[in-house]
C-alpha cells in the first residue's frame, strides 16, 4: 500500500471543503457554519506559529531563475490594514509544491509612506 504526503495545510484545506450543508436539521441550527467557523479559526491561530517554526526549511525558499521565458511570477498587493497578516500568503504561496519563479508585491506609496513602517 502507498500513502500519499499531505501537509498541513492540504489536510485543513481538505477539512473545509469537506464541509457541505447535507442534513436539513442541521443546516437550520448553523451547525455548519459553526464547523466552518471552528477550522478557519484554528487555522488564524495555528497556521502563523506554524510558519514561523518551519520558515527556515530550504525547501520553502525562492531559487534563483535565470530563465527568460515560461516563468511563474506570483503579483499581488495588499493595504494597511492586511499588511501585518500578507506575510502568511506569501508562505503559503511559497509551501506550494510548483513554487514562482518570482514574487511581487504592490504596495500604494499613498497608503504605506515610507519602507521603515512596514513589518518585517
Amino acid at each position: 500500500m502507498q500513502y500519499k504526503s499531505v501537509n498541513i495545510i492540504d489536510l485543513f484545506d481538505y477539512i473545509f471543503t469537506q464541509i457541505k450543508d447535507k442534513h436539513f436539521l442541521l443546516k437550520r441550527i448553523k451547525f455548519y457554519s459553526l464547523l466552518r467557523f471552528i477550522v478557519t479559526f484554528t487555522v488564524n491561530a495555528f497556521f502563523p506559529l506554524y510558519f514561523r517554526i518551519t520558515q527556515r526549511k530550504k525547501t520553502y525558499c525562492m531559487e534563483t531563475c535565470t530563465q527568460t521565458e515560461g516563468r511563474i511570477i506570483v503579483s499581488l498587493t495588499s493595504f494597511p490594514l492586511r499588511i501585518g497578516r500578507v506575510w502568511l500568503v506569501i508562505e503559503t504561496i511559497l509551501r506550494q509544491t510548483q513554487k514562482p519563479d518570482k514574487l511581487i508585491l504592490w504596495l500604494s506609496e499613498d497608503q504605506f509612506s515610507s519602507i521603515q513602517k512596514l513589518p518585517k
